[in-house]
């Protein structure tokens, strides 16, 4: 006998429980499609920000390369200082 109430009471525990979470999974669908407009409009401007990367990345390419010669010029200095010090 006590394992019927038992089992009555799980049952409706169960019952109870199922029914929270569809009333939850249903208030949870248009959070979820809101989300995906979040995901939608968020594409774009992520791509953008990768392009705009890649044009700063090629500016510090470009800097790189003007800057190159630069040392090239302290080399030189470098090795027409040395005579200087072997005299």
């Amino acid at each position: 006998m006590s394992f019927m109430l038992q089992y009555q009471h799980y049952y409706q525990l169960q019952t109870s429980f199922t029914s929270a979470t569809d009333q939850l999974q249903t208030s949870y669908r248009p959070l979820q499609i809101a989300t995906d407009q979040l995901q939608t409009s968020n594409r774009p401007a992520r791509h953008q920000l990768q392009t705009s990367a890649n044009r700063n990345r090629s500016a510090t390419d470009q800097q790189q390369i003007s800057y190159r010669p630069a040392t090239d010029l302290c080399k030189s200095q470098e090795t027409s200082y040395r005579p200087a010090t072997d005299q």
